[in-house]
């Protein structure tokens, strides 16, 4: 059985899209073997219903159940469509269940989906709130504006885009018919 380690080796783990069954829920249960069973259980069935991708670490073809993957210790659970699975029971959150993002990077991550939302977004009237009326159009612009930066390639502001809008998909927020009580006014020379 695989086990992630707590407090050790964090930073490879987070880098894995794909990881053991038997990880997950030996770490999320955190040894108690009453819990175990629950959990193990209630993701088989959220990969059997869909909720839940995953792979089979043998490479092999998807015709064995789901049940006798994990029991085989071969079935790999995909780590983002987890991480959206498990907030929908409100005692857990994946970051307290897997050690895979710091919070420093949650952070960045629910800046980054802000960004993007207000950049290609529009105001409670429907008028743009910046020139950028889709994420293809920023993609572009940061990739003609600063060629050659690290991390400034389709793919992988692409990623980090779709990350930030995942992590901030968490987040409570106003309805959208919201206004604020005071208006900012443009700025202005003076």
């Amino acid at each position: 059985m695989a086990y992630i380690q707590q407090h050790q080796c964090n930073a490879y783990w987070a880098e894995a899209k794909f990881l053991p069954i038997s990880a997950i829920v030996d770490y999320w249960c955190e040894g108690d073997p009453n819990c175990h069973k629950a959990k193990f259980f209630a993701l088989i069935a959220a990969c059997e219903d869909g909720e839940i991708e995953y792979a089979r670490s043998d490479g092999k073809p998807f015709q064995d159940p789901v049940l006798d993957l994990a029991n085989r210790d071969i079935l790999l659970i995909h780590r983002a469509s987890f991480e959206k699975w498990i907030e929908k029971f409100p005692e857990n959150k994946a970051g307290d269940i897997l050690p895979m993002r710091s919070q420093t990077e949650t952070v960045y991550l629910n800046i980054i989906g802000a960004l993007i939302e207000t950049i290609t977004g529009k105001d409670g009237s429907g008028r743009p709130l910046s020139r950028f009326d889709s994420q293809t159009k920023v993609i572009e612009y940061l990739i003609d504006n600063f060629p050659g930066a690290t991390g400034i390639s389709q793919r992988s502001l692409e990623n980090k885009f779709s990350d930030g809008k995942r992590s901030l998909a968490v987040t409570p927020r106003r309805p959208a018919s919201f206004q604020p009580q005071t208006t900012v006014q443009p700025w202005s020379k003076r």
